[in-house]
C-alpha cells in the first residue's frame, strides 16, 4: 500500500511559495551571482520555513506501508535500533531538516520508519531522500557506494565521532530460524562493524593492526597509550577505538 501525497491545493501553495523564492533568487543572482550552494541552502531554508509556518509535514510521510513482523522473536529481541518503540528524533529529508518526529530504524532492512499522518499505520520512508537522521542522541548518516569518500559504504551508519578523525558504526541484524520440536524458533543475530576515516576514504577496522594503520606515523604513540590504559580490543572494541581516536586527535 502506497500513501498518496498531501492535498493538491497544499502542494500548489508550496509550489507557488518555492517558485516565488526561486524567482527572487534568480533576480538577485543576476546582480550578485551567488554561489550555487548558497542558493540551494536558501531554498532549503525557505521550504523548511514554509512547513514550520503552516505546520504541515504530511508530504514527508509519503512512502510504502511498513508492516511489523507477524511472528515472535525469541529472547525479547527485535529488528530495531535500541528499542522497538518509536523514539523522538529528527531527519534531513530532501535537504530539509525536520525535528520533533517519532522514528524507528529497522536494522534488518536498514530502513527508517515513521507513523503516517493518520497515526494508524507505519510508513517506510524513501531511503534515497534521507541524508541523515537522529534517534534520541544517536546520529545516522546515509552513504552511497559511488561516493569517492565512502570507501564502498552503502546505507545508514551511526556517527560515533565526527571530528578530525571520523568513526562510523554499522549494526546489521539478521533473522535466524531454528527448527525444533516446539516448531520454528526465530532469533536475531547481530553483526557490528566499525569504519574510520582519517585522511581520504573510510576504512574498515576489525583489529588493532587495522586501527593503528589509520594513525600513520603516530601509531606507535597511540598503541603505547592504549597499553597503559589496559583496554582490550576484543572485549571492549567500541571503547577501545573511541579512546584511541580521541588520543590521536589530541596529539596530532
Amino acid at each position: 500500500m502506497r500513501f498518496p501525497p498531501f492535498h493538491f491545493l497544499k502542494f500548489n501553495r508550496l509550489y507557488l511559495f518555492v517558485v516565488y523564492f526561486l524567482v527572487t533568487l534568480t533576480v538577485h543572482g543576476q546582480q550578485d551571482n551567488p554561489d550555487r550552494l548558497v542558493r540551494e541552502s536558501a531554498i532549503s531554508k525557505a521550504i523548511a520555513a514554509y512547513h514550520a509556518q503552516s505546520g504541515e509535514q504530511a508530504w514527508l510521510f509519503n512512502g510504502i506501508q511498513y508492516l511489523r513482523t507477524p511472528y515472535k522473536i525469541e529472547e525479547n529481541a527485535h529488528f530495531y535500533f535500541q528499542s522497538s518503540a518509536l523514539a523522538s528524533g529528527s531527519i534531513v529529508y530532501d535537504n530539509v531538516f525536520y525535528d520533533n518526529l517519532l522514528l524507528l530504524h529497522d536494522e534488518v532492512t536498514d530502513q527508517v520508519i515513521a507513523r503516517d499522518i493518520t497515526n494508524l499505520h507505519f510508513v517506510q520512508l524513501v531511503a534515497s531522500r534521507i541524508s541523515s537522521f537522529t534517534i534520541g542522541n544517536a546520529r545516522f548518516k546515509r552513504f552511497e557506494k559511488n561516493d569517492s569518500l565512502s570507501g564502498g559504504l552503502q546505507g545508514f551508519y551511526q556517527v560515533l565521532t565526527d571530528g578530525q578523525t571520523s568513526l562510523l558504526k554499522k549494526e546489521i541484524k539478521t533473522v535466524r530460524e531454528d527448527v525444533t520440536s516446539q516448531g520454528v524458533l526465530r532469533y536475531i543475530d547481530i553483526r557490528t562493524s566499525y569504519h574510520v576515516r582519517n585522511t581520504g576514504k573510510y576504512e574498515p577496522v576489525n583489529s588493532v593492526k587495522s586501527l593503528m594503520k589509520c594513525f600513520g606515523s603516530r601509531k606507535d604513540e597511540v598503541r603505547k597509550h592504549m597499553k597503559k590504559l589496559r583496554i582490550r580490543f576484543r572485549s571492549d572494541k567500541e571503547n577501545y577505538i573511541l579512546t584511541a581516536i580521541t588520543y590521536y586527535d589530541q596529539i596530532h
